[in-house]
């Protein structure tokens, strides 16, 4: 007496047997947070150096330094903020830096920090996108969603 049913309950017993085995975790996770970790090392480290070379001996050091340091307080700790935040905060930060700034760069010595700087961000990026495709890709079905009622399994049929 169950036969005509029983179509209509295997498929939803399917969905819930997907809804089960959801997975949440991204395997990219790790990665990601590797690769913020190291951006957050250049621009902490290029921070500190502009900090450090305010009480430089050299004038003309100390005045492009003094300069740099109120683009960087500008931005606050970039670091703490959101990924998203983050990528775009280090990105405006770059282009001020390397658009109006390139001369007290060059003079601090950190043009290659902000070029390092730079890159990380747009290999976290990038790896921050390939997240979203996984998770794009995954199924997200819900228990809630996909269990029906009983009685409808019958009325299904």
């Amino acid at each position: 007496s169950i036969e005509p049913y029983w179509p209509a309950y295997k498929a939803a017993r399917a969905k819930e047997d997907a809804a089960l085995e959801l997975i949440v975790k991204s395997s990219f996770t790790n990665k990601l947070a590797q690769f913020d970790f190291r951006r957050d090392s250049l621009f902490r480290g290029s921070r500190d150096i502009v900090t450090a070379c305010c009480e430089h001996f050299n004038l003309e050091k100390k005045e492009a330094a003094l300069r740099l340091k109120i683009v960087f307080d500008h931005y606050g700790n970039i670091s703490v903020l959101p990924y998203g935040e983050e990528t775009a905060s280090i990105h405006n930060l770059c282009e001020e830096l390397e658009t109006n700034y390139a001369s007290d760069l060059a003079s601090v010595g950190i043009v290659d920090w902000v070029t390092e700087l730079k890159a990380a961000n747009a290999d976290f990026k990038d790896i921050r996108s390939s997240r979203f495709t996984e998770t794009a890709n995954k199924n997200n079905d819900k228990m809630k969603d996909v269990r029906i009622d009983p009685i409808q399994v019958r009325t299904i049929g």
